[in-house]
């Protein structure tokens, strides 16, 4: 089956947020202190939101704001709003490509089954690969380079959002002296994995090596 489409958008509060039934709204914080639904919000938090009331976003700042069907969804009397916040330093940094890389993964399927969403930065380039089963859209908080998908090139900016279909291949690469700072989503969840092992290998690569306990 086809992913669910997601709907991101840069914000500047305050602003409103429109009520949501089946749907999975997110309010990722780039900049400012700003409070929404009772809740009190900085730089790299997330609130989500589940079934979302309509709700005040307050303070002054900038965020992004994503929604994801939840399929299935049948419901025959409005849900009750399920609310999660999650802090900016809930997850940890993971760190590859000698550090020039790292990345938050800050919502995942715990969190939100249907859609991912985290705290992409670095300077380095990315080669072209590409999601089979996930679609990918990039929120360009700041960057200057070049995106390539499916070997069209496009330029990319602050402010801008990019969906990058399931399969599409693509790359980045960044202009000199540039630093890429992106929220970085995926519906359905699972490439941002790679992250993790990324990581996990680098680690593994600067560690001294273990005694052979097989010399004699």
């Amino acid at each position: 089956p086809a992913e669910p489409p997601v709907k991101a958008s840069f914000v500047d509060a305050p602003a409103k947020v429109e009520e949501s039934v089946c749907e999975t709204t997110m309010l990722a914080v780039v900049k400012g202190k700003l409070t929404a639904a009772g809740e009190t919000l900085a730089p790299g938090d997330v609130l989500v939101l589940k079934h979302a009331d309509a709700a005040d976003v307050k303070g002054s700042g900038l965020f992004v704001l994503a929604r994801a069907p939840i399929a299935p969804c049948a419901v025959r009397d409005r849900p009750a709003q399920e609310k999660t916040v999650v802090r900016a330093t809930a997850a940890p940094k993971l760190e590859w490509a000698k550090g020039t890389m790292n990345a938050h993964l800050d919502v995942g399927t715990k969190v939100s089954p249907q859609l991912y969403l985290g705290r992409l930065e670095g300077t380095a380039a990315v080669p072209e690969h590409a999601h089979p089963g996930s679609s990918e859209v990039l929120a360009f908080v700041d960057a200057a380079g070049t995106l390539t998908v499916d070997g069209k090139d496009q330029r990319v900016g602050p402010k801008q959002v990019v969906v990058i279909p399931a399969g599409a291949k693509h790359a980045w690469k960044p202009d000199p002296g540039s630093k890429l700072f992106a929220i970085q989503m995926y519906a359905p969840p699972g490439p941002e994995q790679r992250f993790v092992a990324l990581a996990a290998a680098e680690k593994d690569a600067g560690a001294p090596s273990a005694p052979d306990a097989g010399r004699r």
